[in-house]
């Protein structure tokens, strides 16, 4: 295969998730490039960043994660801060964070200086100007704010003061409004973590009707809660049904509260009356009309209980009837502080919020990031 070919052959099985493949192309590129003359300063650097970049995916992909930190340090240390470069130490510590918390906190600050450095020397004029800027502001304060709050959730409260401090002093004086929004958000977002849970008014509880909107999801909780949240608008979100009905129950065994946010600008009228045969099925196994047992939040697993068919079939509290969901107003994402859809917020037992993080494409299954996450935080609870 010629050289030409390596790097769109290698994205396309990306695309089909042929990992192996991604890798051995990639690593015949950066093979080809290293041995080749005649090409440019420019191009060599642009090559070796396109190649180990896509290294990276494929060793996480693989669950190869010391040989992706491995090509993430290279390219920290050989090649310019670019968007392949952000993108693989990214991928990398998140992949790292719950997991081997330990990690990716050392991979996060052997990056830590050079976004401080670019920060503090982005030149916004030139995008207030007219002219774009070569990195967002906001975007370098989106990976450097990682460092206080992965300190945060390990209790290392004074360290994360000093990062965070140090984070907003080398800020920029004048950002241009859309950095400054996020900025804002990011920082907002941040400041929440060790707080208690905002207040959440909750409407329709589509696991049971018997019970709908007779327990607020307020102060303590008692035990480690998750809440995955999005808006009704979010269709990819309303598709994982199964996945979420398969998280409520796998954690309901480690005494783990999983709840879901649909938010949206008004409640859903039910009609307790009827039944929905997808969710009857889903929960039991079987496709009968005999009452089951579904706990409602915080109570024993005691209360009979009936499927509901929500008016409008294809509304998406429809689609998530028999899902352990309650409908909340659409000012509750507003809440988090956060524009990353989907995402989790996480409390340990005291009701103090530990994790706002945006959910990744395999987050909801078995060993992904929601289990990282409710392991790593459950561990740490005196």
């Amino acid at each position: 295969m010629e050289k030409s070919q390596l790097i769109p052959y290698a994205r396309l099985c990306a695309f089909g998730e042929m990992w192996e493949s991604v890798y051995g192309a990639s690593e015949r590129y950066l093979a080809v490039i290293s041995q080749q003359s005649g090409t440019s300063d420019q191009e060599d650097v642009h090559g070796r960043g396109v190649g180990l970049g896509l290294q990276v995916q494929a060793d996480l992909r693989l669950g190869k994660p010391e040989e992706a930190a491995r090509a993430s340090r290279t390219m920290l240390r050989t090649l310019p801060y670019d968007l392949y470069t952000a993108e693989a130490l990214s991928s990398t510590i998140n992949y790292l964070r719950w997991s081997e918390p330990e990690k990716a906190l050392a991979l996060q600050q052997d990056r830590q200086p050079m976004l401080l450095t670019r920060l503090r020397n982005v030149n916004t004029k030139d995008e207030i100007n007219g002219t774009p800027l070569e990195v967002a502001p906001s975007e370098l304060y989106r990976e450097a704010i990682m460092l206080p709050a992965m300190l945060q959730a390990e209790h290392n409260t004074s360290a994360a003061k000093t990062q965070f401090d140090t984070l907003e002093s080398s800020l920029p004086s004048l950002l241009p409004p859309k950095d400054g929004r996020v900025v804002s958000e990011l920082r907002s977002r941040y400041r929440l973590l060790d707080t208690r849970l905002p207040a959440i008014k909750t409407g329709t509880w589509l696991l049971d009707v018997k019970n709908l909107g007779k327990h607020p999801v307020v102060g303590t909780l008692g035990a480690t809660t998750v809440f995955f949240v999005f808006p009704d608008w979010c269709i990819q979100c309303l598709t994982l049904r199964p996945q979420l009905i398969a998280a409520w129950q796998r954690l309901r065994h480690d005494e783990i509260r999983f709840f879901v946010l649909l938010a949206q600008d008004s409640d859903v009228p039910v009609a307790p009356d009827q039944e929905t045969a997808a969710s009857r099925k889903t929960l039991t196994g079987r496709n009968d009309a005999a009452p089951r047992l579904a706990p409602f939040p915080g109570q024993k697993p005691d209360l009979p209980h009936f499927d509901i068919k929500v008016a409008g079939d294809n509304s998406p509290a429809s689609l998530l009837a028999g899902t352990p969901t309650f409908v909340v107003p659409s000012e509750t994402l507003g809440s988090f502080f956060t524009s990353e859809i989907p995402f989790f917020v996480v409390t340990d037992s005291h009701g103090i919020v530990r994790v706002v993080q945006a959910a990744d494409s395999t987050a909801l299954d078995p060993g992904g990031m929601l289990d990282q996450m409710v392991s790593r935080i459950a561990h740490q609870q005196p």
